[in-house]
């Protein structure tokens, strides 16, 4: 996993925030209040040898851990190619 980040819904008044970069995970930063009217999670992973099907199932794996049942809508597996 060479970077990851993106902006999560938890169910509270403001998302959170995750950001690493290959073996260095920053600390969730929690935001008071969305900018937008959507309220939509989003998450980019820049990966290198690893199949985008192994992380939406370790992802889908982790939902139903978690008893949540969140839609993963888009997949994009190659967005420059």
């Amino acid at each position: 996993m060479l970077r990851i980040k993106g902006i999560v819904d938890v169910g509270a008044n403001g998302p959170v925030v995750i950001n690493g970069v290959q073996h260095i995970i920053h600390p969730p930063q929690h935001l008071e209040s969305w900018n937008a009217e959507e309220r939509n999670s989003h998450i980019v992973f820049i990966m290198k040898d690893i199949a985008a099907e192994k992380v939406l199932k370790s992802l889908k794996v982790f939902q139903h851990l978690l008893g949540a049942e969140p839609e993963i809508e888009e997949l994009n597996a190659a967005p420059f190619g």
